[in-house]
């Protein structure tokens, strides 16, 4: 790495930890006035609301991180136009790309980060969360749970399913056999032990050669079922996605790459109003985190301008399109969600102007 490289990283970096600090932290304090009678009335101690912050804390990063960025390039290239810094470097024969190497890289890395923990921070520190929220026991339970899997002719009926342990009770399951026939089982409860559902308390009906009309009925105190494939996993995304409101849905991007993938398991031929939700949610999840690549090309054309005056007014335009930016991301996926915009449109499209528009700004001052 150049000594130039190393110059504008250590003067870019530190602004932007400063500015995720404070952000985060106002985030924080913000929900903690509203949600703290709510944390108290479930009886959580002062280290146990910290835990879960800790536990929220990749849910925030969506929010916070890429306003951060925005902060601390803004910050840096004022600093660097303030004492014209910028003017000598570009007389030192240095072009704006290569000048704008260190910040375009520093937006990728935190896109790629953001995305990792998106994927797989965000789903084990929601589970955490809700563990803590839901102690009680009765909370932990969702009920009148009803789907069927598409791909495998399954309907499922649960009377309630624990979102914490994964365990069952009034379990109706329906299915079809290669030949046609039609199974049916009815259990009081059922937990997955491996990679096998094991029922307690079970009545199968089961096809009756000599008799089609009339199915042998079967009780047994316990019974495995191998062949179930749908593991707690996909009944839990099922729960998930099929609870959330179209309303809700135009707000955020709610569900990690997994849920959507193992709801569209269940469902491979999904089509109507939840089709273009998911398909929405889906693109909008793969461009979420490539926001922080989004503000850096917004932040450098608008940072270039030499002299203070030009740097004030340059950072106020930036900060403006950089909230148009995020006002649009939201419009675009409640247009989305509601079918009126092709998911990948929703979901894609205000990265693709708003960084275009960077991209072609930058080259201009080449």
């Amino acid at each position: 790495m150049r000594l130039l490289d190393r110059y504008l990283l250590k003067e870019l970096l530190l602004p932007v930890v400063y500015a995720f600090g404070g952000f985060f932290l106002f985030i924080v304090a913000f929900d903690l006035f509203n949600e703290l009678p709510r944390w108290q009335q479930k009886g959580l101690s002062g280290l146990e609301i910290a835990r879960l912050y800790v536990y929220r804390t990749p849910q925030m990063l969506p929010e916070v991180l890429p306003v951060a960025v925005l902060l601390g390039m803004l910050y840096a290239l004022a600093q660097h136009s303030r004492h014209n810094e910028l003017v000598a470097i570009r007389a030192a024969g240095v072009n704006v790309w290569r000048l704008a190497a260190p910040y375009l890289g520093t937006g990728v890395l935190f896109s790629l980060l953001l995305f990792a923990s998106n994927e797989f921070l965000m789903p084990r520190g929601e589970r955490a969360a809700d563990a803590m929220l839901n102690r009680t026991t009765e909370s932990q339970w969702s009920t009148g749970i009803s789907f069927r899997n598409e791909g495998e002719s399954r309907s499922w009926n649960i009377g309630a399913f624990n979102t914490i342990t994964f365990s069952m009770r009034q379990i109706d399951v329906g299915w079809s056999d290669d030949y046609g026939r039609n199974h049916r089982m009815f259990a009081q409860s059922g937990r997955r032990d491996g990679d096998v559902w094991r029922f307690e308390n079970v009545e199968l009906h089961e096809p009756d050669a000599a008799n089609p009309g009339f199915p042998l009925k079967i009780i047994t105190n316990s019974v495995s079922m191998p062949g179930f494939t749908e593991t707690p996993e996909l009944i839990a995304s099922e729960i998930k996605i099929s609870s959330m409101s179209s309303a809700r849905l135009a707000k955020k991007v709610r569900f990690s790459l997994e849920e959507i993938g193992n709801y569209l398991k269940l469902h491979p031929d999904l089509a109507g109003g939840r089709a273009a939700e998911l398909r929405t949610q889906l693109h909008g999840r793969l461009a979420m985190p490539w926001t922080c690549l989004v503000v850096v090309l917004l932040a450098l054309p608008f940072g270039f301008k030499p002299g203070r005056s030009n740097a004030m007014v340059s950072i106020g335009l930036a900060i403006g399109v950089a909230f148009a930016f995020f006002f649009v991301s939201r419009l675009s996926l409640a247009l989305g969600t509601g079918g009126h915009l092709p998911g990948w449109i929703a979901g894609w499209l205000p990265c693709l102007l708003f960084g275009g528009t960077g991209f072609h700004l930058v080259r201009r001052n080449a």
